[in-house]
């Protein structure tokens, strides 16, 4: 039979629920002893006095599954309200979903339109039934299953965490990593990693010029590698620079209640613990106050390094400050421009052998030890909830304590840190992981001194040039150099610079020979049978006015040493067929006999991109002024750290951009003028522009047909789907049949409107099946722009075709180029896609340009 306790759990952990039912021995822990007393406390905190109506008190509603009992029942008329109690200030959304199906049990009996909660400071919330609640079928099915462990909020202060953590410890369970979210955990089950020492096999170490510090995904392989292992992993040496003053910050916060009731303040002086300071707060109209002397305190210190853990403290000074109308922003800006947060070494630059990155955790391990066994800040709610019920003062003395003590623990890892770059002892570095893994390719340090010396000798190169040479047959067989063939080519044509007609000075028509210079220019020539070799014999002359003594210089190839058609020829390959530098120095030596060096190729790719720079700024132009545009970006590294490459484009014209990061606040200029449609994907950056809007359907369906692959059990999932895969048939039929116009698509908006109708009329369950719903909800005006306009896509897939060509250079390119090469990489893939979007040769636009 189902209680109100089983309940209570079941919102929380159905497998709580599960273990209560079958009487399973559980931990008493205080947090839950406090829960009660507090609710206690709230019901003698209620009045019924205070509720006009007629009250029903403790009602019981039992039959042969369930027993719930209702502390009070108010009486309106025919409406009965149920009075729930809670100890906490803000209401959890646990706590609703239980209110709410009580109360739905209720409206099957009486009229039941809503449910107050009391908290234990008295006071009452009124909030609305919501229908959209699991039904008591579903509770009864879900705890006869077999259910397996899973990581929610709620293990921290559960009866049965130890039962499951040595659970998780008998089968070394990847949940054992803290930080690892329950989604990640699935993922990875899914590939095949089910505990810690088979994860940690998944860890490849690369080489040091690879290894970024702060990019990318947290490496939990690389955590499970140092649990195994029992060492600690360091992938970056830090820097960190110590000041001669040093402060040390930690808060204590009643999360429920939502204020800092406690700040506490360690200083360091040359690396000695010169003072401690506590600021504390009896109750939330304080909190005010002991911010205030924490600033004032803290203004002293102008040259020094303000150490917190993890981003808590920075996010309440600026929850503070916004709950003050920003009234204390200079003192917070100072507070931020000289924090260090420590915590961000443990996800970048430090791997340690232990299951989370907690401060706890971190200093237990480096040899710091709390007073109290077993402190934690689940255990310090604890003790303010018993100072607030009790107003003892001996556990605002623990309070205080542990606060100090925790700011001793941030000092003391610090210095642990340092301690860390100092002596290599007791850390493994990655480079020496890589150095010692078996790698066939790349540089490699043997561990025996002489095998380094022997396997200078094994390279390529050095047995070429130094070993093969002195054979001389072998001599014969091969050149040991190119030989630059530039000089000697026979000139195909000769050309003359041009007299001019008359001088600009005087005017003047008569003039001499200044000077001569006579040069071959090296190109190639189209021709309608094919490319051939063409070297211009160029006579160059600079004239004298006979009048004035005037001199001009006419040169048609100004200090160049290549024709215009050779360049195209490179611009064409590099852009065309993807070829790089070296490809195509190689390629017009083999095919051309011409010597062309690598350096030339990038200066001639860097020519280009600047002669058409004013055709690229238009072809964004023109973009903006039409009526469509798809947008998306892509990820692209430089030096080692992650940027992005953004792509605008309509049916006819491309254009890439490079941006550091992923922010959208550019691109809030550039669509100001823009009053057409916007096709993009659901990145949340694109709901801030103020331009009409059409999420890409494709997109949204590979979504959805991912979340059936994994929850293929899932009812309310597929029906859904269904639901929406119907709706969209019957458009595209019509869009097949008529293409997209308007006047053919107006018919599907009543459809439209009957799927909101069924998907908001349709009861789900699952959390899966809520979000993939709330999703609809959300995006509802943004699905179907299309059908309220002509030549309006559906899907986002031209774009997709343009990160695609751009990912095809990307596939050799990524982390090579600069910044200023990918640019003009850009500048020049802009032009050539706009070329074969409108359906012309790329090459022969160059040479029409030239």
């Amino acid at each position: 039979m189902i209680t109100d306790e089983i309940l209570d759990y079941y919102f929380y952990c159905q497998l709580k629920a599960k273990y209560r039912l079958s009487d399973l021995k559980f931990t008493n822990f205080s947090y839950n002893h406090i829960h009660k007393k507090l609710e206690n406390k709230s019901q003698k905190v209620f009045s019924p006095s205070s509720i006009k109506n007629t009250l029903i008190k403790n009602y019981i509603l039992q039959t042969k599954y369930y027993n719930f009992t209702f502390p009070y029942i108010e009486l309106d008329n025919l409406e009965h309200t149920p009075i729930f109690y809670s100890n906490n200030l803000t209401i959890t959304k646990e706590d609703k979903k239980k209110y709410s199906f009580k109360s739905m049990l209720l409206a099957e009996i009486f009229t039941v339109n809503s449910y107050k909660v009391m908290t234990y400071q008295g006071l009452i919330k009124k909030i609305k039934l919501n229908n959209d609640i699991t039904t008591l079928h579903t509770i009864m099915n879900n705890l006869d299953k077999d259910l397996d462990i899973a990581k929610i909020s709620h293990c921290g202060i559960c009866e049965y965490k130890n039962h499951c953590y040595n659970k998780l410890r008998e089968k070394d369970d990847l949940r054992l990593l803290l930080s690892m979210s329950e989604s990640e955990v699935i993922k990875w089950n899914e590939r095949g990693y089910f505990n810690i020492n088979q994860f940690s096999y998944y860890y490849k170490p690369r080489r040091s010029s690879l290894i970024t510090s702060t990019q990318g995904r947290y490496k939990f392989e690389l955590k499970s590698l140092a649990i195994k292992k029992n060492k600690i992993y360091q992938t970056n040496d830090i820097d960190l620079e110590e000041k001669d003053i040093e402060v040390f910050v930690d808060f204590e916060t009643l999360p429920t209640d939502n204020f800092v009731y406690l700040i506490g303040i360690v200083i360091s002086t040359n690396n000695i613990i010169t003072e401690k300071r506590s600021f504390w707060a009896d109750s939330k109209n304080q909190e005010e106050i002991i911010f205030i002397k924490f600033f004032n305190y803290i203004k002293q210190f102008n040259n020094c390094n303000i150490y917190h853990y993890g981003n808590f403290e920075i996010n309440e000074l600026k929850k503070f400050n916004k709950t003050y109308n920003n009234k204390y922003q200079n003192e917070i800006s100072y507070v931020v421009d000289k924090s260090i947060n420590i915590l961000k070494y443990f996800y970048s630059d430090i791997y340690p052998p232990t299951y989370s990155n907690s401060l706890k955790e971190i200093a237990n391990y480096s040899g710091f030890k709390w007073t109290k066994t077993g402190a934690s800040g689940l255990l310090s709610i604890v003790w303010r909830k018993l100072f607030d019920l009790k107003n003892s003062k001996k556990f605002k003395y623990r309070l205080l304590l542990y606060n100090i003590e925790d700011c001793l623990a941030l000092y003391h890892v610090k210095n642990w840190i340092i301690q860390l770059q100092k002596d290599k002892v007791e850390s493994v570095n990655l480079n020496e992981l890589y150095n010692n893994s078996g790698f066939k390719f790349g540089k490699i340090n043997f561990q025996i001194k002489e095998y380094n010396e022997i396997n200078k000798t094994a390279y390529f190169d050095y047995q070429r040039s130094k070993i093969y040479i002195r054979d001389k047959a072998y001599s014969r067989e091969i050149k040991t150099t190119k030989n630059s063939i530039n000089k000697n080519l026979k000139p195909n044509t000769i050309e003359y610079s041009n007299m001019p007609e008359n001088c600009l000075k005087c005017l003047n028509t008569k003039f001499y020979i200044h000077e001569k210079n006579i040069r071959n220019i090296i190109d190639i020539k189209f021709t309608s049978n094919g490319i051939k070799r063409w070297v211009i014999e160029y006579h160059g002359y600079r004239f004298r006015c006979s009048h004035c003594k005037k001199i001009y210089s006419f040169p048609k190839y100004n200090k160049k040493k290549f024709g215009n058609n050779i360049k195209i020829w490179i611009v064409y390959n590099y852009l065309t067929f993807h070829n790089s530098a070296n490809d195509i120095v190689k390629m017009i030596y083999d095919i051309f006999k011409i010597d062309i060096t690598r350096t030339m190729v990038i200066n001639i790719k860097q020519e280009y991109a600047l002669l058409l720079t004013p055709e690229y700024n238009e072809i964004l132009d023109k973009i903006i002024t039409g009526n469509l545009l798809h947008i998306d970006e892509t990820t692209v590294t430089i030096r080692k750290k992650k940027h992005y490459v953004w792509v605008l484009t309509n049916l006819t014209h491309i254009y890439y951009i490079y941006r550091e990061d992923r922010t959208v606040n550019f691109l809030k200029d550039i669509l100001k003028n823009f009053n057409g449609v916007m096709i993009s994907d659901y990145y949340a950056g694109y709901d801030s522009f103020k331009v009409k809007q059409q999420k890409c359907l494709i997109h949204l369906m590979r979504d959805i047909n991912d979340l059936i692959f994994k929850y293929k059990d899932d009812i309310d999932l597929i029906y859904i789907a269904k639901l929406f895969g119907d709706l969209l048939k019957n458009i595209i039929k019509t869009i097949d049949k008529y293409g997209l116009k308007k006047r053919n698509l107006n018919k599907h908006n009543k459809d439209v409107v009957l799927f909101y109708k069924k998907l908001n009329n349709y009861e789900v369950i699952s959390n899966v099946s809520k979000k993939l719903k709330d999703r609809f909800k959300k995006n509802q005006y943004q699905l179907f722009t299309f059908l309220h306009y002509d030549s309006i896509p559906w899907n986002n897939n031209n774009v997709e075709h343009a990160i695609k060509d751009f990912a095809e250079y990307r596939k050799y390119a990524d982390g090579i180029y600069t910044e200023v090469g990918l640019q003009n990489y850009l500048i020049l893939l802009s032009i050539s896609k706009t070329c074969s979007y409108q359906n012309k040769s790329f090459l022969e636009y160059l040479k029409d340009k030239m």
